[in-house]
């Protein structure tokens, strides 16, 4: 690559130059969401479904870009007031559920309820639809909430039944029964036939599914060459683009592999 102005980064200094890291996934809320590129479609339409619906579940092939589409893309816009014009900055929770999924949703719900961590717990277990009713029993001065749960299935794959049932059910009463929150979660589409047989939220899934394709050659060629113009530097050869698009849509889960050469060129 060459800078247009200025010089190019010496490898060092990558880390404080993070353009390409969008192709990797990321693990937080990305306020800063200029250098994210090639999805725009998907980030309307799943904002157009957030406004009309209580649940959007980003389904899709592992490494196809769920949770950075969701966390690059989507969420620094509902922070910013995009469901709803002129309200006030929606506050957003994230949590992966992990192997105690109940106990991380009652630690991103605590400080909203005014209550500790274990009576949340108590009361998610014993009656959610209570809890719902206190959370949008919350004074409209809070604004809005909305919850990112990342990688659903971990509901199954690591969590104990039980649990991941009443956690289920949970969700389901907070977003689907009168909570008033808004739920945004991803899931591996290979695990959606067996998630849509949990209780409360699997029976919701099937209406809430946003199927993620990988993608397009036109997006794949974006997200190369936006992050290096928005910084001013440019590819010195278009042919190297064609093979890098090329080479990305041909290989299943290539976008951390073109994540990982763009970052090496950079």
């Amino acid at each position: 690559m060459r800078r247009n102005a200025g010089f190019l980064p010496m490898r060092a200094d990558r880390d404080r130059h993070p353009e390409f890291r969008q192709l990797a996934r990321f693990t937080g809320i990305v306020v800063v969401h200029i250098i994210f590129f090639g999805r725009d479609l998907e980030i309307r339409a799943i904002l157009e479904r957030l406004r009309a619906e209580p649940c959007v579940a980003v389904a899709g092939d592992s490494g196809v870009g769920k949770s950075s589409l969701c966390r690059a893309g989507v969420l620094p816009l509902v922070q910013e007031g995009a469901l709803s014009p002129g309200e006030r900055q929606r506050q957003v929770l994230t949590l992966v559920p992990g192997r105690q999924p109940l106990l991380a949703l009652s630690s991103a719900l605590a400080p909203h309820l005014t209550q500790d961590e274990a009576a949340v717990d108590a009361l998610l277990r014993t009656d959610p639809r209570r809890a719902a009713h206190a959370l949008r029993s919350r004074p409209p001065e809070k604004g809005r909430l909305l919850l990112f749960l990342d990688q659903l299935e971990e509901l199954l794959t690591l969590a104990d039944p039980t649990e991941a049932a009443l956690c289920a059910e949970a969700l389901a009463a907070l977003c689907l029964h009168g909570g008033g929150l808004r739920l945004l979660c991803t899931a591996r589409s290979d695990y959606l036939a067996r998630l849509m047989t949990l209780p409360g939220l699997g029976d919701e899934i099937q209406n809430a599914l946003y199927l993620l394709r990988p993608l397009s050659a036109s997006g794949l060629r974006e997200a190369i060459v936006g992050p290096a113009a928005a910084t001013g530097c440019t590819f010195e050869s278009e042919a190297l683009i064609d093979e890098l698009a090329s080479a990305a849509a041909s290989t299943s889960g290539g976008l951390p592999l073109l994540q990982f050469a763009l970052a090496e060129l950079w």
